[in-house]
C-alpha cells in the first residue's frame, strides 16, 4: 500500500469522503470500496481525470443494492438519489453487472471484482483485488484507491513502477489479456499515442499486438462496442 501519491480535487475529496462515509454506514463496515482503473493512473501522473469508477469488495453488487436502498429507506437519506442494478448483457457489450447509484448528485458506477476464466475468486480482500488487478488491461490500470484509507494498492506490484519508467505491459501474458477481450487491442494501440510524452511497449505486448488470431477476434468485436 502507498499513501501521498493522489492528490484528488476538492471536488473530488468531498466525494469520495461522503461515499466512504455513507457505504460504512449502510454496510456496517463489511464494504470496501476502490476507485480503480484509469482515474489512478492519471491521478498518480499527475493528471486530471474524470473517469472515476468503483469497484465492491465484501459484498455482492445485489448485497450492495438491498443494504443501500434499506438504508435510504431508514434514514431518509437524500444524499442517496437513486439506486439501480444493471445486469449483464455482453450482446450490448455489457460484459458484467453494473451498480449505478446517485449520490449528492453524482451518478457512480460500481462493479464487482472480476477474474480470469479458470481463476476463482479468492474469498477476503487481498484476494479479490489481486485477482482483478489481473484482469485488467494494463499494469498501470490495475491500480486500486482505498476511499476509506486513502491508500493505493498496486496489486500487481507492477503497476507504480510502469507509471515510473513510462511502460505499457499487461498484468498477465498479453495472449491472456487480449483474448478475454479482443478490443483491448485496440485501447491498447489508441492509449499509447494518448500522451505527449514517449511510452515503450513491453517486447511480449509488441508482438502479441501483431498477432494475427488476436487480429482476427477483434474484427468480430460488434459494432457497438467500438466508440
Amino acid at each position: 500500500m502507498h499513501s501521498g501519491l493522489i492528490c484528488p480535487t476538492e471536488k473530488e475529496n468531498t466525494l469520495l469522503i461522503t461515499l466512504g462515509k455513507l457505504l460504512n454506514e449502510a454496510t456496517a463496515g463489511v464494504a470496501q470500496i476502490f476507485v480503480a482503473g484509469g482515474w489512478v493512473r492519471d491521478k498518480v501522473l499527475g493528471l486530471q481525470s474524470n473517469d472515476i469508477d468503483f469497484v465492491v469488495s465484501g459484498l455482492s453488487l445485489s448485497e450492495l443494492e438491498t443494504k443501500l436502498l434499506a438504508y435510504k429507506a431508514s434514514e431518509n437519506s437524500k444524499v442517496i438519489q437513486g439506486i439501480r442494478l444493471w445486469k449483464k448483457n455482453p450482446e450490448k457489450g455489457k460484459l458484467f453487472d453494473v451498480l449505478m447509484v446517485k449520490i449528492g448528485g453524482e451518478q457512480l458506477e460500481f462493479i464487482a471484482p472480476r477474474s480470469l476464466p479458470g481463476e476463482v475468486v479468492s474469498q477476503g480482500m487481498a484476494g479479490e483485488m489481486f485477482l482483478d488487478a489481473r484482469c485488467r488491461d494494463l499494469t498501470i490500470n490495475s491500480l486500486f484507491f482505498n476511499v476509506t484509507t486513502f491508500q493505493v494498492h498496486d496489486c500487481t506490484g507492477h503497476g507504480l513502477e510502469d507509471i515510473k519508467k513510462r511502460r505499457i505491459r499487461t498484468p498477465v501474458a498479453p495472449e491472456i489479456t487480449m483474448r478475454s477481450d479482443p478490443l483491448r487491442l485496440m485501447r491498447v494501440i489508441r492509449f499509447a499515442n494518448s500522451f505527449d510524452e514517449v511510452w515503450s511497449l513491453d517486447c511480449d505486448l509488441d508482438s502479441a499486438l501483431k498477432n494475427s488470431e488476436i487480429m482476427n477476434e477483434v474484427r468480430k468485436i460488434p459494432k457497438e462496442r467500438i466508440v
